[in-house]
């Protein structure tokens, strides 16, 4: 966009303090857009824990957003992956995010969206 306007900037039609000042909005929406960017990323950085640093159950459930006996309950069923480490149970990370994944719930939509997508790919590389 700022290329665009940095060309357009010598058009005769428009003067060139309307082409600075246009410019300038655009740098400055550009920069709201990047701080934006970068605030949503720290943000991610803070509130996720290290995938290698395992988490206790306390952790694992704020992590999880649900209640710490809900998360014994799995772990007694071994519906969600854990270690025991001297008694006490461990969960790594990416392993809660793969259990995510997996109990990921889609909708109908998205369903036909990827099987008309899956269909797609193999009528491509049929050919």
């Amino acid at each position: 966009m700022l290329q665009d306007l940095f060309r357009n900037g010598n058009n005769s039609q428009m003067t060139q303090n309307d082409a600075q000042t246009e410019l300038l909005q655009a740098i400055l929406n550009e920069l709201k857009e990047q701080k934006l960017l970068l605030a949503g990323l720290m943000s991610e950085k803070v509130n996720k824990p290290s995938s290698k640093k395992p988490l206790n159950i306390r952790e694992a459930s704020e992590y999880l957003n649900i209640p710490k006996s809900t998360l014994y309950g799995y772990v007694q069923k071994k519906r969600v992956p854990f270690t025991r480490l001297n008694g006490k149970i461990l969960f790594i990370p990416a392993d809660l995010d793969n259990f995510l994944e997996i109990n990921k719930q889609v909708s109908k939509k998205e369903e036909i969206i990827k099987a008309k997508n899956e269909a797609f790919k193999a009528i491509k590389f049929k050919k």
